[in-house]
């Protein structure tokens, strides 16, 4: 590392823009479920994974729309709120109306929910809970149980 050709303060912007990364590929990969795939075939990974970056790019479009429709700052729009939020609002009975006719009060409600400023926030790379002891489950539960009453 030579300190005159890169500049602390350009290593520490670039550490901020890492850290913006970061949050998007937990948006992606926590908020939405996908850090275990559900298929096992190449063509289905593909699909599950497209549907996911579909959904991913369309929850970001409305918080997009929120932050300009309420002249709110996009970064302190929450992805996990705005998901949550949007679930809600498609769980109404009359959904799709409520899409088209009142898309505007959707945003505002999405508005609402502005994260903190945190400048320098840190937060530890470590596993929350640990991995459970027993065995995954490989076969079906009725083979399982009778296998428990035969013992």
């Amino acid at each position: 590392m030579d300190a005159r050709r890169y500049a602390a303060k350009a290593l520490a912007l670039l550490d901020c823009r890492r850290w913006a990364m970061e949050r998007w590929l937990r948006d992606f990969k926590t908020t939405l479920g996908m850090e275990r795939l559900r298929t096992k075939t190449p063509a289905r990974v593909q699909a599950e994974v497209a549907m996911c970056l579909l959904g991913y790019h369309r929850l970001r479009a409305v918080r997009h729309a929120a932050a300009q429709s309420t002249h709110a700052a996009l970064s302190r729009l929450s992805f996990t709120s705005t998901l949550v939020r949007v679930r809600l609002w498609c769980a109404r009975p009359d959904a799709l109306r409520t899409w088209l006719m009142d898309s505007p009060l959707l945003l505002h409600d999405l508005a609402r929910d502005v994260t903190p400023h945190r400048p320098g926030r840190v937060e530890p790379r470590v596993i929350k809970r640990r991995p459970k002891p027993f065995p995954r489950m490989q076969q079906p539960r009725r083979v399982l149980r009778a296998a428990l009453l035969r013992v």
